[in-house]
């Protein structure tokens, strides 16, 4: 992390804490309630994607904007069920500012780390389009359709850099800008995850940096 980052994970705590350590939870205890439900039904919704489609259940299954409403309403279910719970507790109310600032700090480090994740992504789809431009011109492949070979699964697990599954090239709908961005026409050359596309004219294989080609 950088140091503005590291500073805005204190700073914004810091201000939920103040904003709130006077707040009167205990008149919102129906609202939360509320929130807790419908946070808690939004978050099985999302989930239920798995039993009416053919998506597996991983990460690899989820669609950017599906992941996304979860995060959200899970980090509100959270949030409320937490305020929730401490009014039944009968906690004072900084002692839930505090929680809540805790909550916060988790929050705003979680993001920044997967901030982090996807420019190191946005970095690796780069340079796999950037070598594979190059390998085009030493193939002297002038159009036709490219499938690109590696392995998504390694290279998340072995790749510390990488939390969740950040978006690594794997759509078809990816593939033109990242074309056009290294160097790539994508009106003559069309290029395809090997995973995504059963038969392939070309293939080319990226592992360790490098690019061959394989068919």
């Amino acid at each position: 992390m950088h140091v503005l980052e590291i500073v805005l994970s204190f700073i914004i705590p810091s201000i939920v804490y103040k904003v709130f350590c006077n707040y009167d939870f205990k008149s919102r205890v129906t609202n939360l309630k509320k929130l807790s439900l419908i946070s808690f039904i939004s978050i099985v919704l999302g989930l239920s994607i798995f039993l009416f489609s053919s998506y597996v259940p991983t990460l690899f299954g989820f669609d950017n904007r599906n992941l996304g409403a979860i995060r959200l309403f899970y980090s509100l279910f959270i949030i409320s069920g937490v305020i929730w719970l401490s009014i039944k507790l009968k906690l004072k109310q900084k002692t839930i500012s505090i929680f809540l600032s805790v909550i916060t700090f988790f929050l705003v480090i979680t993001n920044i780390s997967v901030k982090d994740s996807w420019i190191y992504a946005t970095k690796f789809n780069n340079e796999l389009f950037s070598k594979l431009n190059t390998a085009i011109k030493e193939n002297n492949i002038e159009n036709g359709n490219i499938c690109l070979e590696y392995d998504m699964s390694d290279e998340l697990k072995s790749n510390p850099n990488l939390i969740l599954r950040e978006p690594l090239f794997y759509n078809d709908w990816e593939a033109p800008l990242l074309s056009e961005m290294n160097g790539i026409d994508p009106k003559k050359i069309h290029v395809y995850n090997k995973d995504r596309k059963v038969s392939c004219e070309i293939i080319f294989h990226y592992k360790n940096g490098r690019m061959t080609r394989a068919k």
